[in-house]
């Protein structure tokens, strides 16, 4: 007979004994009691909400010193101990550990760990752990809007393991966590830089045109639905910015640069590298008259003003005539290709660096997997 014992599948090899099975209300409080910002008492502490807190990172982006909303709400006050989980939507299931003394909005819960089982650094990446996420999920109610209910997310069972493990587990994730906070700096300064560069240099073109006179603009073919599948050898393109599914067919080459129709996201740019398969909801540019990866730099940094062509409030789309007599301002052909091969390699550097952040946020995805049982 095989005992199953609760330890996880990855820890520090100065750790053999079992995790402990706890009830969360066992280990944590929730703080119940809400305070007036516009109290003396109050008025000066750092307000948070759960639109300052990251999704994947559990990253505090920013929050405001001052109250600016006359019908402000009361607010949760928290303290240095406190963990912050957000419990509805657009933000449900957000998790931050400020640090600090502050007050929270009513759309999350300061939750306190109990010190003689818990610490806030491990509290913390239980709280952002699938597992916890997904029973937040299932006791939350149904009805309007989805809200963490606080009585039965209590009932939630889980392991943990002593104080020290705790602590060793916490200071590493931190640490990854520094890490992938860095890495993001480093890839948003790039796209930053490469943005001002962009402006310096397409400042100084001063030869006008309009889209239909340097290519052909061609909207794509609508497929079934059923014909697509989640993988394949080509990606479909339709409306959005990312593949709405693969097939094993293309209706367009590689190198071709093509602009988002309709949707939220439609004047969205985008240069293909491989074949694919143009939708109904998507423009390509047939270009024969200048460089290509000029053109597609060009019409990126023209982006936000391709995107106002939009009409309907619906279902958004941007007309293809109008596409065709957007203006744009070029640089002479002997130039087009030095600043194309400039910008390549602001795009390749960006495109590694990203890679790089992806490939931690992975791994810290991999080592929550199996470092909690």
């Amino acid at each position: 007979m095989v005992i199953k014992m609760n330890v996880p599948k990855l820890r520090f090899r100065e750790f053999n004994d079992e995790w402990k099975k706890e009830k969360f209300y066992s280990c944590v409080s929730i703080t119940n009691g809400q305070v007036n910002p516009r109290d003396p008492k109050y008025c000066n502490l750092p307000h948070i909400g759960p639109g300052n807190i990251e999704k994947e990172t559990g990253r505090l982006l920013d929050y405001n010193l001052a109250i600016y909303d006359k019908l402000i709400s009361n607010k949760y006050l928290f303290d240095e101990k406190d963990i912050i989980y957000s419990k509805i939507n657009p933000h449900f299931a957000k998790v931050c550990y400020p640090k600090f003394i502050g007050l929270c909005s009513a759309d999350a819960y300061p939750i306190k760990p109990k010190d003689n089982k818990l610490i806030s650094g491990f509290l913390l990446y239980l709280l952002l752990n699938p597992k916890f996420t997904k029973f937040a999920t299932s006791v939350s109610m149904r009805t309007g809007m989805p809200k963490i209910n606080r009585d039965e997310l209590g009932l939630y069972n889980f392991n943990i393991p002593s104080i020290k493990e705790q602590a060793r587990i916490s200071d590493f994730l931190q640490l990854l966590d520094k890490k992938i906070e860095l890495q993001s700096q480093k890839t948003e300064a790039l796209k930053l830089y490469k943005l001002c560069i962009l402006k310096y240099i397409f400042s100084s073109a001063t030869i006008k045109t309009k889209l239909k006179s340097i290519g052909n603009i061609k909207k794509g073919e609508q497929i079934n639905s059923e014909e697509l599948s989640k993988s394949g050898s080509y990606y479909m393109l339709n409306g959005g910015t990312e593949p709405s599914g693969y097939l094993e067919k293309y209706n367009t080459l590689e190198n071709t640069i093509t602009i988002s129709e309709g949707g939220n996201s439609c004047g969205y740019v985008k240069y293909n590298k491989c074949k694919f398969w143009c939708g109904g909801h998507c423009y390509s540019i047939e270009n024969k008259m200048i460089d290509n990866h000029y053109l597609y730099q060009l019409l990126k940094f023209n982006e936000n003003k391709i995107m106002r062509l939009r009409i309907g409030s619906g279902l958004p789309n941007i007309q293809k005539k109008d596409l065709e007599n957007f203006e744009l301002s070029i640089h002479e052909k002997n130039d087009q290709h030095k600043i194309a091969k400039l910008l390549i390699k602001f795009d390749t550097k960006i495109e590694l660096e990203q890679d790089l952040l992806n490939l931690l946020l992975n791994l810290k995805k991999g080592l929550m997997q199996n470092m909690f049982v």
